[in-house]
């Protein structure tokens, strides 16, 4: 996939973590792909914590998931909670 497409992660001199979408934030970054399935992966092994040599809030997986697509191309929504 071509970098372009993928979502950034950097984390910033200050040691705050944040989702760069237009690939312009200095820091050390990590790349992940766009599709929802990559993320949960990246959140189980905790690879973004690893690229970036620190940690990553939850907050950041979320924001990750409301930019994310599912395989099949739609966008990911949570259920509804009755």
């Amino acid at each position: 996939m071509a970098k372009d497409r993928l979502i950034r992660v950097a984390a910033l001199s200050s040691g705050e973590v944040v989702v760069d979408l237009k690939q312009r934030a200095g820091g050390r970054g990590a790349y992940i792909c766009p599709m929802w399935e990559c993320v949960v992966v990246a959140y189980k092994r905790k690879a973004l914590e690893a690229s970036l040599k620190g940690g990553v809030p939850t907050d950041i997986y979320i924001e990750l998931l409301k930019n994310a697509q599912l395989a099949t191309g739609d966008l990911w929504k949570p259920k509804r909670k009755r």
